[in-house]
């Protein structure tokens, strides 16, 4: 970086002594990205050679700017003099800035045209509304220019902003996604914010003047898309000589003020319209070195030196002028802070890059008593608990001093998502801690009596165990029947503070971590309770450094809130914080939450252990909860703020419970599962005379109610019958109001015996693989709804989606079948692989840029003792890779979310996964029954370059991963299909599949529904009367054309209000 600044100074230097050499012709800058000159896997988007002519203005001679020409990454730094189109060397130079660079998803081996070498690779900003890339070119005569942006991005419909650095005109497009040999440039040029954004993949910014200055800048902004906003190129062409400037200089942003603590610099920032020169002042002086002339970039800085006790209350402005006329800014203000010292915990945060760890980085790296690397960032904790989703590949160690509330014997909890050790020591210094527990898998947020993820070598039992003091012992894979060495307790004397530590690594998807206590003799914490470590509870002494100066605001909390009978209510509170005197929006954080309760009337609250977060959800209520009250207390380090009290309203629940759906009818066709629109009443739900089917007459034998409340199993003695109409009738079932079924109250079904086959294509895949190809067949059929068929493979292909490895064949052998598996034919097959070398390659990229997705097969792995780690199941290399990411442990792992789930089944043996990804979570299924999940949302999954491929071929790399067993009826969709399916689908290849179509409710619901809203900070609340029926929404109102979806049977429905419009009606 030092190189190419000192070679942007030489430059500058020059103009003062020699003319440009760019006249009456153009430069043009290719944008390779990651061309994949660094390594796999990047996609090897072409240079366009010298003899290359592209563009609008058609042109040769090129500038290619990539990861090859010292560019890494590609898309930042300062170009060397550019050639201009007949080859000369200019002074010209190009700046350029965006964070992120990929390619137009077009193969670059299927493309040989300039035009399409010029589109492929891009540079990009990603991030959001707002986020902004860069170009500013220096060393230019001073004069007009026309300007072309060429754009285009790795995704549809991506929206943005172009405009000239001066901001005197913008261009509020939609950019092309791909661009071939056969396509054609087209030019976008709606200039009316207001107006329809027209699609293109170029820009003319035109007759773009300079303005007396030797540079003129570029500004694209990202408005919307999942990914980004890609520039593919610019050129520059040379329309004549200077022009007088007539533009008005405007301040368009302000600095803004600031506190910090002194020996702290500050950078202030304005942004300015037109083009102008500046002088930055302090207290109403001139700065000397604060000043510039003429500048065609919209952005102002100025970063002050070292501050000192004496800048208190100092004020910085600045002034920008023209020709024209002039522009000052407001002033900002400087308010030197103290640091004090408060209770709390401190994180310390250290990237991968940061660690400079190649692979994936470890704990003893921060554990090891030499390491001094400088983190990342240091973060003031008020409690002993991280903030989720921090980022992949870092570690950290949050550290403490514990104050014993009594003298005792005391047992801690870790739980972390990924791994993590905790230590103590025997006094308040870090150097005689000792380790006492572990998290060696992975753990949800609070799960600190469990493990959702077995660590290497463990079971289940064994990692929950590590969790806690009292029954770590050092070696559990080698010695696991070792006494645990704190049985007993661990005793601490109130009075004395005791260091505590925490070393935490994350590898992808989720990450949290959080650690508690209890005596001995307590209860062991339940699942999501807050941690006791914290200054909530008065247990962490004075340790942190913070400045002073900090506030919490509540914006708004209910006094009233109404809820439901036999519902829950959900209470939201918004939370400002900042500095007195900052208003960059700074402020004390992370915040923590402790939610609160009191009967009516009662003025002693208690804390409610199992809320976090700025919402919290009632237990189910009751009459008796009428006028309940409700706070929150509110804490950073080293502030807190209570909320005001809301007063619960519970209205009566007058309305009868109703079948929603019958959704299973298992083989055997004596188990039927229906829903209700409510939370039944156990003992009437699960009285099985409650319910009788016809034909036949046949009334239940028992019935279960599931820990959901809402969903019954009914099985009787005889069995229904399948191909016709079944009516269930139920009398005498009540919800938890006491309320029963209204009379007549009927729900209506049919049911049919089917195949897993038919049973997976009734839910519709994408691409479906049965691997029932004959013996020898190099073609592996695909019977889903979407692209051709696949091949067999033996050994890697020479590049993505090649297809040119060794063909290789079906070999027939034994898939599930009957009797074990009843729902599979007497003869069905699978496809084998000898983990050296065989894989399916689908010829189709299923995963690219899914919002939601499920993978599903049937798998028997062998020899996982001496398989390798990182062997692919089925997956899209750098999308969605997934496989066995260790012999014990399957993951599936997107570049937004990824999951771990211990696989514990013997080898040689079928069992079924699945895995739906739905936007919000991830969630991994064995043989119908959850082993995992995550909560991270996001609207792409992923995207690259490479095809789907099954058992091996580059399904976690690009090359190998050879899968050893066999695998069966792999299933591709492109959504997430429910829960109930994947068990149904099980079901269907353990004992027979059953499809089953529920019909009609009687009696009919009236249509006089009533629909009553409530708002609480960001959550709204929307119930209705009479009870029953499905919330739907939509967001946009057509008429009849308008699309509905089902937004969810739950009433009240909590809905989080976010941007754009919704509509909402309930349906019965």
């Amino acid at each position: 970086m030092k190189r190419r600044i000192f070679r942007g100074l030489v430059t500058a230097l020059s103009l003062l002594i020699a003319p440009a050499t760019f006249a009456a012709t153009s430069i043009g800058v290719n944008f390779q990205g990651r061309d994949g000159t660094q390594a796999s896997p990047y996609p090897g988007t072409p240079p366009l050679a010298s003899a290359d002519v592209a563009g609008v203005v058609p042109q040769a001679n090129w500038n290619n700017v990539d990861d090859a020409n010292a560019f890494t990454p590609a898309e930042n730094g300062t170009t060397g003099p550019l050639v201009d189109s007949t080859g000369a060397a200019t002074t010209v130079t190009l700046t350029f800035a965006a964070n992120d660079s990929w390619y137009n998803d077009v193969d670059p081996t299927n493309i040989v045209t300039a035009n399409a070498k010029l589109m492929n690779g891009i540079i990009k900003a990603g991030g959001g509304l707002g986020v902004t890339e860069r170009f500013r070119f220096d060393g230019l005569s001073d004069g007009r220019y026309d300007v072309y942006v060429y754009m285009n991005e790795n995704g549809d419909d991506t929206a943005l902003d172009i405009s000239d650095g001066n901001i005197l005109t913008t261009y509020h497009v939609i950019e092309t996604h791909q661009f071939y040999d056969t396509n054609t440039f087209i030019l976008a040029s709606n200039t009316n914010p207001s107006g329809t954004r027209d699609v293109g993949n170029y820009v003319k910014l035109g007759d773009v003047a300079t303005y007396g200055a030797t540079s003129l800048g570029v500004v694209v902004t990202h408005i919307s898309g999942s990914d980004g906003c890609g520039v593919a190129g610019l050129q520059l062409v040379n329309l004549g000589g200077p022009v007088v400037n007539t533009n008005e200089v405007h301040v368009t942003s302000q600095p803004v003020s600031r506190r910090v603590v002194a020996g702290s610099t500050v950078t202030f920032t304005v942004n300015k319209s037109g083009p102008g020169a500046f002088q930055w002042y302090k207290n109403n002086s001139p700065i000397q070195g604060a000043s510039g002339g003429i500048t065609n970039m919209p952005t102002l800085t100025y970063t002050t030196p070292l501050l000192t006790a004496g800048d208190d209350g100092a004020s910085f402005h600045v002034v920008v002028s023209n020709n024209v006329n002039n522009a000052t800014s407001d002033d900002a203000v400087i308010t030197i802070g103290n640091l004090i010292l408060v209770p709390g915990a401190k994180q310390e945060y250290w990237s991968q890059a940061t660690l400079g760890v190649t692979g994936t980085p470890t704990r003893d790296i921060v554990e090891d008593p030499n390491f001094s690397t400088p983190p990342d960032s240091i973060l003031a904790l008020p409690n002993f608990e991280t903030p989720d989703e921090q980022g992949s590949d870092y570690l950290n160690r949050v550290s403490a001093l514990f104050k014993p509330p009594v003298t005792g014997d005391y047992v801690f909890f870790v739980a972390s998502d990924d791994d993590s050790d905790f230590f103590i020591s025997t006094d308040s210094t870090p150097a005689k801690k000792y380790l006492i527990a572990q998290e060696s898998g992975y753990s949800g947020d609070r799960h600190c009596t469990a493990a959702d993820g077995a660590g290497t070598g463990l079971s289940a039992a064994q990692s929950a165990a590590q969790k806690r003091s009292d029954k770590w012992i050092p070696d559990p894979v080698n010695d696991p029947t070792a006494i645990p060495p704190f049985a007993n307790g661990i005793h601490l004397t109130n009075g004395l503070n005791y260091y505590i530590e925490a070393v935490h690594h994350e590898g992808g998807g989720g990450d949290n971590l959080a650690v508690t206590f209890k005596l001995k003799s307590d209860p062991d914490p339940a699942p999501g309770d807050a941690t006791g470590l914290g200054s909530f509870f008065g247990t962490l002494a004075p340790y942190v450094q913070v400045m002073d100066g900090g506030y919490i605001t509540v914006t708004n909390f209910p006094s009233t809130v109404t809820g439901l009978q036999s519902r829950a209510a959900t209470l939201t509170i918004g939370v400002t914080s900042g500095y007195v005197g900052d208003l960059s929006g700074a402020g004390p954080a992370p915040l923590s939450y402790l939610w609160q309760s009191a009967p009516a009337g009662s003025s002693t609250f208690t804390n409610v252990l199992s809320a976090a977060g700025a919402s919290f959800t009632t237990p189910l209520l009751k009459l008796s909860d009428n006028g309940a009250q409700f706070r929150v207390v509110v804490t950073a380090a080293g502030v807190t703020t209570n909320s005001s009290t809301a007063t619960l309203a519970v209205t009566p629940d007058i309305t009868p419970p109703r079948p929603v759906q019958v959704t299973l009818v298992k083989a055997g066709f004596k188990e039927v599962t229906l829903t209700f629109d409510e939370l039944m009443d156990k003992t009437s739900a699960e009285t099985g005379a409650n319910y009788v089917f016809s034909p036949g007459n046949v009334a239940g034998a028992s019935a279960s109610l599931a820990a959901d409340g809402t969903t019954v199993t009914v099985t009787t003695g005889t069995a229904l019958t399948p191909n016709v109409t079944n009516v269930l009738a139920i009398t005498g079932v009540k919800d938890l109001a006491g309320n029963a079924v209204a009379p007549n109250t009927t729900i209506s079904f049919i049911f049919q015996s089917v195949t897993y086959e038919a049973d997976i294509l009734f839910d519709g895949p994408l691409a479906y693989y049965r691997f029932e190809d004959a013996v020898g067949a190099a073609v592996a059929k695909n019977t889903g709804s979407t692209g051709g068929d696949g091949a067999y493979y033996t050994g890697d292909e020479s590049g993505p989606g090649a297809g040119d490895a060794m063909p290789s064949s079906a070999k027939g052998d034994p898939g599930p079948r009957p009797p074990t598996f009843a729902g599979f034919e007497t003869a069905n097959h699978s496809a084998a692989f000898d983990g050296v070398g065989e894989w399916v390659d689908t010829k189709n990229q299923y995963l690219q840029d899914r919002g939601a997705f499920t993978l599903e097969y049937w798998v028997a792995p062998a020899d996982r003792v001496n398989q390798a780690n990182r062997i692919g199941i089925v997956g899209q290399n750098d999308a969605i890779e997934y496989g066995f990411i260790t012999p014990d442990t399957i993951q599936i792992w997107t570049p937004a979310d990824s999951l771990n789930t211990a696989y514990t089944n013997a080898d040689n043996e079928w069992h079924h996964v699945a895995t739906i990804a739905s936007g919000t979570s991830i969630k991994t299924y064995y043989d119908g029954v959850l082993q995992g999940s995550t909560s991270v949302t996001t609207a792409d999954y992923g995207s690259s370059i490479y095809n789907v491929h099954i058992g091996g071929g580059g399904v976690f790399d690009a090359t190998g991963n050879w899968f050893n067993g066999h695998i069966d009826e792999v299933a591709v969709f492109d959504k997430a299909i429910p829960a109930a399916r994947v068990a149904e689908h099980f079901n269907a290849g353990k004992n027979g599949g059953v499809l089953t179509t529920s019909g009609a409710v009687t009696p009919p619901l009236s249509s006089n529904i009533a629909l009553s809203l409530a708002r609480s900070g960001n959550t709204l609340t929307i119930s209705w009367t009479p009870a029953g029926g499905t919330l739907e929404s939509t967001a946009v109102l057509n008429g009849a054309s308008s699309v509905w979806s089902d937004a969810g049977t739950a009433n009240p429905a909590t809905i989080t209000i976010g941007t754009g419009n919704s509509f909402y009606r309930v349906k019965q």
